[in-house]
């Protein structure tokens, strides 16, 4: 291999690298802003980067109860009975 074939194969690896670290940083990203959203922690997207439990934790998600979803029924639990104690004063 000539000095020209070298630099562009260790420019192509690089070029490689970059990419593959931006790819990993814009999932790790998207799924922790996701996972934050519905009320989890932010990190479990790093999870998103393990072969099988990404399917894992994307079953689990879609099956659980999200922890928004118990506080927006609490909520509306609470609700009515704020609403009849002003109607009542």
């Amino acid at each position: 291999m000539d000095q020209n074939q070298k630099l562009a194969a260790l420019l192509t690896g690089g070029v490689f690298v970059v990419f593959l670290l931006v790819a990993i940083a814009i999932t790790v990203l998207v799924w922790g802003v996701l996972f934050k959203k519905a009320g989890y922690s932010f990190w479990l997207g790093l999870v998103m980067l393990v072969p099988i439990g990404n399917l894992i934790m994307l079953i689990w998600f879609l099956a659980a109860k999200w922890p928004i979803q118990a506080e927006l029924e609490r909520l509306r639990l609470l609700q009515p009975q704020a609403s009849v104690a002003r109607a009542g004063a």
